[in-house]
């Protein structure tokens, strides 16, 4: 989900280009695998190609396939979609931009890195700075998954504890995936 759009991407595939990331992953949109994204890391434009081929009718005729068909009808309706999204302000360059699938892909690269992270301890932020408490020699899922009720209950402490001295703990959603309770993130009045 991106902004309220139901939007994901897979098989996200990643190396450093010339000029930036290169990209490559798919598209699915309401479900479903519609298009491929590739980004070549030279500076240009990202390729988006929705996914179907073209095949010969009886006659010899090249004709777009069904799927082809329906899946670009899908990527022009994600498409208006984002254009629907309010723009994006660059401070520094004090200009706007259209909301985009550029913007989506860089946002869900961005969290596949940070959960990385996440997963081998608890991720905090404070004052702009990023900081990773770890376990002794394990990582939290497996402190959960040794040690069960006692292993949730050491991460629920470990948020309370930070929280408590101003930090503000990331990539929420993984914890409570754990076992962890979503209520503990809610500050008490």
């Amino acid at each position: 989900m991106y902004k309220g759009i139901d939007v994901s991407f897979v098989n996200l595939k990643t190396l450093e280009g010339r000029e930036g990331l290169i990209v490559k992953c798919d598209i699915k949109y309401k479900g479903k695998k519609i298009a491929t994204y590739f980004d070549d890391g030279n500076g240009g434009e990202p390729r988006v190609d929705a996914i179907g081929g073209i095949n010969k009718d009886e006659n010899g005729e090249y004709q777009i396939s069904q799927q082809l068909s329906k899946n670009r009808e899908a990527l022009q309706q994600l498409q208006a979609e984002f254009k629907t999204l309010p723009k994006v302000k660059f401070e520094g360059y004090g200009g706007e931009l259209d909301d985009c699938l550029d913007f989506a892909v860089d946002e869900f690269i961005t969290q596949s890195e940070t959960l990385k992270v996440a997963k081998k301890g608890l991720l905090l932020t404070k004052e702009g700075k990023d900081f990773l408490t770890k376990w002794k020699g394990t990582t939290p899922s497996a402190l959960v998954k040794k040690h069960g009720e006692k292993g949730i209950a050491a991460i629920e402490k470990a948020i309370q504890e930070s929280q408590k001295d101003g930090f503000e703990v990331q990539m929420q959603d993984y914890y409570i995936s754990l076992g962890v309770n979503p209520e503990i993130f809610t500050p008490k009045a």
